[in-house]
């Protein structure tokens, strides 16, 4: 994998950058970046990062909230995979399991077994 890793050039070598440190979290819609995408607040872990993205653009709404994977690529940041459009109340009741169990909202999206039970929320399946 190194090896083909090296080999790579250009774009090729920025996306596989962006998968490999790719992070999960969810995240609300808090506006228009200037230069085009969207300017996204991490719901859970903090701070603000600017989203290079035709489908999400489409579909996200001002105060959305999302669930997704994102990787960041020169400055901005794209969707990888998989992502759900989540509403305030599902947000509000994970941030109350997670300060009744102790766990920090942050924490909760390195956990396997949270994130395929959003997914299974979010396409119906629990």
């Amino acid at each position: 994998m190194v090896r083909q890793h090296a080999r790579l050039r250009g774009e090729a070598v920025l996306v596989l950058n962006a998968l490999s440190s790719a992070w999960f979290s969810i995240f609300r819609v808090t506006g228009l970046h200037p230069d085009g995408g969207l300017l996204l607040e991490d719901a859970l872990g903090g701070g603000e990062v600017w989203v290079v993205d035709e489908g999400l653009s489409e579909v996200a709404e001002l105060g959305a909230v999302v669930a997704t994977r994102l990787g960041r690529v020169a400055g901005y940041a794209m969707t990888c995979g998989v992502m759900a459009v989540l509403d305030d109340v599902t947000l509000d009741g994970i941030r109350q399991v997670a300060r009744r169990s102790g766990v920090e909202p942050a924490a909760l999206v390195d956990e396997p077994r949270f994130v395929e039970g959003l997914w299974r929320r979010a396409l119906g399946f629990g």
